[in-house]
């Protein structure tokens, strides 16, 4: 299956979705957003997370605090290795409790991929992501 198509499978190729990015690297963030913008998505960055409830988080942004309310996103994109408080694998915990949320983990360790995916996560991919490889 190619990213292309895999992808299209998630559903991130139809319409437009809100979609939550964390990674705490800016060159991948930024990246990552940028190319999901291209394709009409609804992009919210964070480099991490400074707060963390069940329902709710405030988010690292580049410009200061991101309030995010868990329940108006339709994918997150999540690093393992996070910013702030919280890791990839609690996050994943706390966001598979969203049905209408999937979550897609990311990171360059296999042993993080395979909490994420534990944790609930509906796809892991290995970085670094090739980020012209992600049409969406």
């Amino acid at each position: 299956m190619s990213k292309i198509e895999l992808f299209e499978s998630l559903g991130l190729s139809n319409e437009p979705k809100r979609v939550l990015v964390v990674e705490d690297f800016r060159p991948a963030l930024l990246g990552i957003t940028r190319r999901l913008e291209e394709y009409g998505h609804s992009v919210t960055s964070v480099l991490g997370i400074s707060m963390l409830q069940p329902t709710k988080a405030t988010g690292i942004g580049i410009d200061g605090p991101v309030p995010l309310e868990f329940s108006e996103f339709n994918y997150a994109f999540l690093d393992y290795f996070l910013g702030g408080i919280t890791n990839g694998g609690k996050l994943t915990e706390v966001l598979v409790a969203f049905p209408q949320l999937s979550v897609i983990g990311m990171s360059s360790s296999g042993n993080a991929n395979l909490e994420m995916e534990r944790a609930g996560a509906r796809l892991v991919m290995r970085k670094p992501l090739l980020l012209m490889e992600l049409h969406l």
